[in-house]
């Protein structure tokens, strides 16, 4: 059984990198203490006292000790060490503060000052992201290069509703579909299934593949799964399959080479205009640390998510390019629909993805920041 499906950097060059990135911030050797709590994950347990420390609240779906509660918890202790202890990052996983659907509403009202932002639960409202709801618009193992390459694009799309977008999350997510009946290798093999879905764009591709697609946040996913209100769970390997288990539920598990639907950590502006130059740039050393960091753990947690689909015995079957191919051009037919939704701004996105998927930049790399 395969481990992995990338070529990384060995850890010890990646600490190297992250070591270099801490070097060049403001690290005042702050100490920064993870602790869950009931409610709110603390990100600290001691702030330095003074009328410039701001606390943001960060609101995310996902359960605290899966990859992006820990990947958020990491941005968290880093902009508290980046800022010399001036900034705080309250956690609250698992919709603990607001629920999915309505987490833009209270980004945008002020309730919460960060929150994960899944493009599709944003695109109803900004409809400019539409075309990053696109299965197959670009690849799935070109983290840094999407992130980066489309950074300057999203955050100035995002500040026209009042937001500011940090930087994308989810490094390099396949999407799986985890089954109770039988392996998925082909579109025609979800005909009659009822499958979970992200969100519309997800949906209607899934009825060109021939499923019927059921709209479920990823907070729901494991109830509906094991109701029967789904036959298979269409989601993430590292965002949805591994935190919720799901595999211990279906015993089928196939892996494509489709992208999980984008996403990132955004801040509502005037908190983020509240902070001075010099918060603000120690936010930006954290992202930076954050996408090494999330990279790197990435594997790790696909290393975990294999050995334990190996020890529980389920069916694994990791479909080839040609095959993932067969999913992604019936789903592409979507794509002008989408750009004319998405409007002028957005068509620079749906050109970007374009180029994306013609070829891969060698300006972005594994474990490298780009300029």
């Amino acid at each position: 059984m395969k481990t992995g499906k990338r070529n990384l950097w060995p850890a010890a060059l990646l600490c190297a990198l992250l070591a270099m990135l801490s070097a060049c911030g403001a690290n005042t050797g702050a100490d920064s203490n993870a602790a869950p709590a009931d409610g709110a994950q603390d990100a600290v347990s001691e702030v330095p006292g003074g009328d410039d420390v701001k606390t943001f609240k960060f609101a995310f779906p996902f359960p605290a000790e899966s990859l992006d509660g820990r990947a958020y918890n990491y941005f968290a202790e880093q902009v508290f060490e980046e800022s010399g202890g001036s900034i705080v990052v309250e956690l609250y996983p698992s919709d603990s503060l607001v629920a999915g659907g309505e987490v833009i509403e209270a980004l945008m009202s002020g309730v919460v000052e960060m929150s994960h932002a899944a493009i599709a639960a944003f695109s109803p409202t900004i409809k400019e992201l539409t075309p990053f709801e696109v299965p197959g618009g670009y690849r799935s193992d070109r983290y840094m290069e999407i992130t980066y390459g489309t950074l300057e694009t999203v955050d100035k799309i995002f500040q026209k509703y009042g937001l500011k977008f940090i930087i994308g999350a989810g490094a390099g997510v396949d999407m799986t579909f985890c089954s109770n009946s039988k392996l998925i290798k082909t579109p025609a093999d979800l005909a009659g299934m009822n499958i979970r879905a992200s969100g519309k764009w997800v949906g209607e591709a899934m009825k060109r593949w021939g499923g019927n697609p059921v709209t479920i946040p990823v907070s729901e996913v494991t109830t509906a799964f094991e109701r029967g209100t789904v036959d298979a769970v269409y989601g993430g390997d590292g965002t949805v399959l591994a935190p919720f288990k799901l595999y211990e539920m279906g015993k089928y598990v196939t892996f494509t080479d489709l992208q999980e639907q984008y996403a990132g950590i955004v801040m509502n502006e005037a908190a983020y205009n509240s902070l001075s130059p010099d918060q603000q740039a120690a936010i930006d050393r954290a992202k930076d640390k954050f996408a090494l960091y999330t990279e790197e753990q990435r594997q790790v947690e696909i290393d975990k998510l294999m050995q334990a689909l190996e020890e529980n015995g389920n069916e694994v079957y990791i479909l080839s390019e040609e095959e993932s191919k067969a999913f992604i051009d019936i789903s592409l037919e979507l794509m002008p629909e989408a750009a004319e939704i998405a409007g002028p701004d957005g068509e620079v996105l749906v050109e970007a993805l374009a180029k994306l998927r013609e070829g891969y930049s060698e300006e972005y790399q594994f474990g490298v920041i780009p300029e």
